[in-house]
Parts: C-alpha cells; structure tokens; sequence
C-alpha cells in the first residue's frame, strides 16, 4: 500500500513539475486549430426584413414547412430551404435569408420580403371588408331596433294604447339597452376601420457573417490539447520506469 501511494505521489509530483508542457500541448492544438478554421472560414450573408401589421398575424408563419410550400417559387432552387419566417410578436414578423453572394441575398431577400408583404396586404383587406361589412350591418340593425323603439314610444304616448303599459315599458327598456350596447360596438368597429393601418416594411438589409473559427470550438480545442498533453506525460513517464526497471534488474 505504501509502495502504491508512493508511486501516485510520485506521478503526482512529475506532472506538477511538467505542468507547462500540459498547458503548453492545450495552446499548442487551439493555435492549430484556429489557423486551421481561419484559413478555411467561409463568408456568407444574411438578408433580413422586418414587416408589421396591425392585424394579429396568423400562426402559419411560424410554421416553417408550410413556409417553404408557400414560397418555393419565389428563391431559386439553390436557395431552397434557406428562407426563414419567424414572429417577434403578434404584430410583427421577419423574413431572413442567408447565401453566399451578397447581391443574390439581397435581391431575394427584398423579393421575398415583397411576396410576404403583399399576401399580409391581401389579408388585411379581407379583414377590412370583414369589419366594412360588420358596420353596415350593425347601423342597419341599430336602424332597425330604433324604428322598433320609435313604435314602442309612440303607443306609449297614445291615450288607451292598445298594448299593455307595462309590457311597453319593459320593452321600452330592452329596447333601449340593446340598441346602447350595438351603438358601443359600432363605435369600437369604425375605431378599428379607422385605426387599423395598412402592413409595412419597416426594415431591410444585408449582414457579412464569417463562420469558422468560435470561442467554444476554441476551448474545446484546448481541452482536447491539455488531456493529449497530460496523457502523453503519464505514457512517457510509464515507460521511463518500466525502461529503468528492466535496467536495473
């Protein structure tokens, strides 16, 4: 037991000493590997595009396989596969394409961007003429229920009626509810004809992005290089003692 710890302490000890060699090995595969990665790094670009409606966007645009179905036609085939749609929010969305000539990714992002644009517009206008129609609807039927009212009114008025007067209160009242309340939701409907604006392109633009060489890659690289360089001590050192064993013997 003695002779065994005195061995770990032993190996210990030696690798304390060679600790820079260690150190030195873990240096020594990150330079390496980052001349390796600087060398052979590849530029690329990202186009994106920022688009916003008032509208809620639908959740098809998250959807990334329908995405593609719904534009293959607009990037070449080469491009397949590298547009991507995503939500910031429900009001707003971004386009983005990556390639690896800058003035390819800008002419599809900004066609791309167009083709998206244009489909949010077509649906703005069906939800527009939605809400048109909700309108007409509603002032026809706040028309309606006023002439009823109107009635109610006037037999109200009239000298021995010959409806009962407390039903004709009572449906005085129903009346007059009802028609308060399509009265506020017409009002809440023209606030959002009025308001609700048009979608737009906010942003566009092209980015250099160099891929390659990166930090993780890197300390990977020198993990890698300090476990090479701590084994090939412990090897070194193993055989040393097995040489000088034999030497002895």
């Amino acid at each position: 037991m003695e002779k065994e710890k005195f061995v770990i302490y032993d190996y210990v000890l030696y690798i304390l000493k060679k600790w820079w060699l260690i150190v030195g090995s873990g240096l020594l595969l990150t330079a390496i590997f980052f001349a390796y990665s600087y060398v052979n790094k590849e530029t690329g670009y990202i186009g994106e595009a920022v688009l916003y409606s008032s509208d809620k966007l639908p959740e098809k645009y998250s959807n990334q396989e329908l995405v593609g179905y719904l534009y293959k036609n607009v990037l070449p085939e080469d491009y397949e596969g590298s547009l991507q749609i995503s939500l910031q929010d429900e009001n707003s969305l971004k386009v983005q394409l990556i390639g690896n000539n800058e003035s390819t990714v800008k002419k599809f992002i900004n066609k791309a961007s167009k083709n998206v644009l244009s489909d949010l517009e077509k649906e703005h206008g069906i939800i527009q003429t939605i809400r048109e129609d909700r309108v007409n609807y509603l002032e026809a039927l706040i028309e309606e229920k006023t002439q009823k009212y109107n009635f109610y009114m006037d037999e109200m008025n009239k000298v021995g009626g010959t409806l009962n007067t407390e039903s004709l209160l009572q449906n005085l009242l129903k009346e007059e509810t009802y028609i308060t309340d399509l009265k506020n939701e017409l009002l809440n409907e023209k606030k959002k004809l009025l308001l609700n604006e048009p979608p737009r392109l906010l942003d566009h633009f092209v980015i250099e992005s160099i891929t390659g060489v990166s930090l993780k890659k890197l300390l990977l690289a020198f993990i890698l290089g300090v476990h090479l360089g701590l084994f090939s001590l412990l090897f070194y050192k193993y055989f040393k003692d097995i040489r000088v064993l034999k030497t002895q013997n």
